[in-house]
């Protein structure tokens, strides 16, 4: 398996990936309506092949991060995040441990650059082995419905305090543009 930084020329294997994993519809889900104006972390996006021919060559895995942040409702803090997503597998290279693999880079590696805070929406059935609760995000929101136990979060700082009510947001920086 060869995992690499995503390259421009990815994005449309990226694309049709993701199409087949989530549905042409996937732009209308709340974590895309965190995403619009901002673009993904570079450094965080990762791309799986198979040396060996498996996937009949093609893209097996994809995963990205993005920047966002987290407003405190009562103080009007904002801490600086990371959305994890989105990240597929191609259906004939699942079963193998791939995605794992990628989410464990893509922590590493975000923890390397100071991000110390990653929040995703997904299976707590799937993301708790990587570290993610849905304890403290129970009053949370998002600019869109989302299905509360999904919205979960990792802090790699432990003095790290959370707020208790807070509304995920994209980055001042990207709303501005």
């Amino acid at each position: 398996m060869h995992i690499r930084q995503t390259t421009a020329e990815d994005r449309p294997e990226i694309e049709q990936l993701l199409d087949t994993a989530f549905g042409p519809d996937r732009h209308l889900r709340t974590a895309y309506r965190l995403r619009e104006g901002s673009a993904p972390i570079d450094a965080l996006c990762f791309v799986a092949r198979r040396e060996d021919g498996e996937c009949n060559g093609h893209l097996c895995a994809t995963i990205e991060f993005w920047p966002i942040e987290i407003a405190c409702r009562s103080t009007g803090a904002r801490l600086p995040a990371l959305l994890l997503g989105p990240i597929a597998v191609a259906e004939d290279c699942r079963g193998k441990g791939l995605g794992g693999d990628l989410i464990r880079l893509g922590l590493v590696e975000a923890q390397a650059l100071g991000h110390t805070l990653v929040l995703l929406v997904g299976d707590p059935e799937y993301y708790s082995r990587f570290g993610f609760s849905n304890t403290a995000t129970a009053n949370w929101g998002m600019p869109g419905p989302v299905e509360q136990r999904r919205l979960m979060v990792r802090a790699s700082d432990p003095s790290l305090t959370l707020p208790v009510e807070a509304d995920v947001q994209a980055p001042l920086r990207a709303a501005a543009e």
